[in-house]
């Protein structure tokens, strides 16, 4: 019987503690933007990675106004790219109040982006997009656009991006305002289509520490860290003794039986033939163990150990000196959909990249928030309901006690 009263506690307490034990985690962060119009690239900090889901469904980007901005995510980044300029239709009249730019798209190509070739300059100028078919009645594509022309280069001129919404018209006209100051020199006008030639991941390094433990014929390293930060490259500096050839095994431990279980998630092979350095690990624990097989061999000297993820990017579209902040952790939100993921591949690959700023992470249990509302909904008043509910739990427990014996 005393087994019996042990395990209707068991449930009781479960249950109650059921109804406050949830936690989430929740994280936000600045970005640090700067004044170039176009497309940015936001480098992803390990913190963000660690919060968010990992097909980033709950990343969202708001600018002051709780106004999305569309991203897409890049996985590495291209470090040569051959970019070859190709040149458009068009025709560049000036007047004393404004600079007009009619391109000619006859088989009506879809353009979303034009480059232009400008001599340097240092000057703000504001500027609207129209369309046509028939070359008489206009449509606006884009207005109020802000020309940021203060970067300078050796080479005498730069080019400068205009992005707008997808469009197909027959005649593009570009109309920039020259009221305040002189005309900007247009070099040439069109867009630029890469080819990529390779690519190369980079790493960023993660804050894991780790202890050494020897036992009979085993090596056990054990990893922890703050968070569960996600692993795709591990070094082991190795400094004795000098020919070795041994197996690990990564693995974690389930404590959720009544006896720890070892749960293998990777194997690795550590030779002194190589740098013993693992590239394809896909890891994301922040309390793990790594076990090595010394068999009748001594235990190998282990001077390090560096962990590092690949980097990924943000490739967002936000407008020049806009405060943008970042965030993530809420598991309710489904992936977004933006148009500018269609484009990936006719974007530059040496966008401006930004910083994100500020971060932070908060872990809190979901029912502590609080309303000043009605009494009802005041804790003091959760806390008695949740009294009530444990003392009729309690009751009905013993009512079933008492008729169980009397069986």
């Amino acid at each position: 019987m005393m087994r019996k009263n042990k395990f209707l506690a068991f449930i009781f307490s479960f249950t109650v503690l059921g109804l406050f034990a949830q936690e989430r985690t929740s994280y936000s962060g600045d970005i640090k933007n700067d004044s170039i119009l176009g497309l940015k690239k936001i480098t992803l900090t390990p913190a963000l990675r660690a919060v968010a889901n990992a097909d980033f469904s709950d990343l969202r980007i708001y600018n002051t106004d709780k106004q999305q901005a569309p991203y897409f995510i890049q996985a590495y980044a291209y470090q040569t790219a051959e970019a070859t300029f190709i040149s458009v239709d068009k025709k560049i009249t000036n007047t004393k109040a404004e600079t007009e730019v009619t391109i000619s798209n006859p088989d009506k190509k879809i353009f979303h982006a034009f480059t232009f070739q400008l001599s340097n300059a240092n000057v703000n100028k504001s500027c609207k997009i129209e369309g046509s078919d028939n070359n008489e009645k206009w449509y606006v594509i884009s207005e109020k656009i802000y020309l940021n022309l203060s970067e300078n280069t050796t080479e005498g001129f730069n080019y400068y991006n205009i992005n707008f919404p997808s469009i197909d018209y027959k005649h593009i006209r570009l109309v920039i305002n020259d009221s305040l100051s002189a005309p900007i020199h247009i070099k040439d006008i069109g867009h630029f289509k890469y080819k990529k030639l390779s690519n190369e991941f980079k790493y960023q390094s993660l804050d894991y520490k780790y202890s050494i433990r020897q036992k009979e014929k085993e090596t056990l390293i054990h990893i922890t860290a703050d968070r569960a930060y996600e692993i795709n490259k591990l070094s082991l500096s190795i400094d004795n003794p000098k020919l070795f050839s041994r197996e690990a095994t990564f693995y974690i431990l389930d404590t959720l039986g009544k006896k720890p279980r070892k749960q293998v998630i990777d194997n690795i092979y550590i030779s002194s033939k190589t740098t013993n350095t693992f590239k394809d690990l896909n890891i994301k624990q922040k309390d793990f163990w790594i076990a090595i097989d010394n068999k009748d061999n001594q235990p190998l000297s282990i001077v390090g150990i560096d962990f590092y993820q690949k980097e990924k990017y943000i490739v967002a579209d936000l407008k020049p000196n806009t405060s943008y902040s970042i965030v993530a952790g809420d598991k309710k939100l489904n992936k977004p959909s933006y148009d500018l993921v269609n484009f990936s591949d006719d974007i530059a690959y040496n966008l401006p990249l930004l910083k994100i700023e500020n971060e932070n992470t908060i872990t809190q249990e979901k029912t502590s928030v609080q309303k000043e509302k009605s009494f009802y909904e005041e804790a003091w008043f959760m806390w008695i309901c949740i009294g009530v509910v444990a003392v009729i739990i309690l009751f009905f427990t013993l009512s079933l006690l008492k008729k169980t014996e009397g069986l």
